[in-house]
């Protein structure tokens, strides 16, 4: 990031005008753009070619790329799940050629996608848009209601698995600080299922959502160790291929930098932004904004 300039542009408004114009009539945007203009992960994150101009990160992400269908035991189908929630049997091979993508055919047990309402079949990629489909399997989440012992499991197809005691909890490895905080009435919307004891055996790995997403941070707190940025007025980050800017404090929340002039006026230097995954930013919570009349964010703390 040091090494790439970046040129920055006021934008408001659906016409052009001048950045004059767009100072003092509209709404100042902070954008910021590359040189060479990177890959936008939110439209092309099927895609994983890789091109001699990917960025370290852009690459990485491409070769682990795999868009996820399912295969019941019991069933000769393979679906693909939107995001709404619904399950859509392939029907024509060209969906398997249409995306640059590869394709992970996960097996799972009989009934595992019974819970997944059924919508029309994928018959052609005619108007078929990508970014309508889960592209991972659904993770689980470990979860606890206030003033209660009991943790559950909740799983991707709807239900509740009460864990029976703390050793069996720690015998598949999960941690304590990846246990949400959830409510009575949203434990209530998962329909309840057997106990996971010590023995219960799963017909597929056990993805943790939050777990997942204290992996990404921890990894982004790394990167940041190891280009010494200690000083928080330092630690400016930003997803690839997008225009927004943040500062992330000591306490792992990100702030969005509102524009150029916040960022002058904070004494803040583009040079020191360090790029990330979009996954990546979005696994950290968002603090307040940082504009030219003030700050909540300490920017002179040493982060060891």
């Amino acid at each position: 990031m040091s090494k790439t300039r970046y040129k920055w542009l006021l934008t408001g408004g659906a016409a052009a005008v001048s950045v004059s114009m767009a100072v003092s009539m509209l709404p100042a945007l902070l954008h910021a753009q590359a040189t060479v203009t990177p890959v936008d992960e939110a439209v092309e994150e099927e895609n994983v070619v890789a091109l001699p101009t990917d960025k370290p990160l852009i690459r990485r992400a491409k070769l682990k790329r795999a868009w996820v269908v399912f295969h019941q035991v019991d069933d000769d189908k393979v679906y693909a799940i939107k995001k709404a929630g619904t399950k859509h049997e392939i029907q024509t091979v060209k969906f398997f050629s249409a995306f640059n993508s590869n394709y992970l055919v996960k097996l799972v047990k009989p009934g595992r996608l019974d819970n997944f309402p059924t919508g029309e079949p994928i018959t052609s990629i005619d108007g078929l848009n990508p970014s309508d489909y889960r592209k991972h399997a659904a993770r689980h989440r470990l979860v606890k209601v206030r003033n209660s012992k009991a943790v559950w499991l909740l799983t991707p197809d709807g239900k509740r698995r009460v864990i029976a005691a703390e050793g069996v909890f720690h015998r598949f490895g999960w941690e304590f600080r990846d246990v949400e905080e959830v409510t009575d009435a949203e434990l209530g919307n998962y329909t309840e299922s057997d106990s996971v004891t010590d023995e219960t055996v799963f017909d597929e790995d056990i993805d943790v959502s939050a777990t997942h997403e204290r992996r990404l941070r921890e990894d982004v707190t790394s990167r940041l160790k190891l280009r010494a940025k200690k000083e928080t007025r330092k630690r400016l980050i930003k997803a690839i291929g997008k225009p927004d800017i943040y500062i992330l404090d000591a306490r792992g929340l990100r702030h969005k930098i509102r524009d150029l002039a916040s960022l002058r006026r904070h004494n803040l230097n583009i040079d020191d932004t360090t790029e990330i995954s979009t996954e990546e930013i979005e696994a950290l919570p968002e603090g307040d904004e940082i504009t030219t009349e003030a700050t909540s964010v300490d920017l002179n703390t040493v982060v060891e």
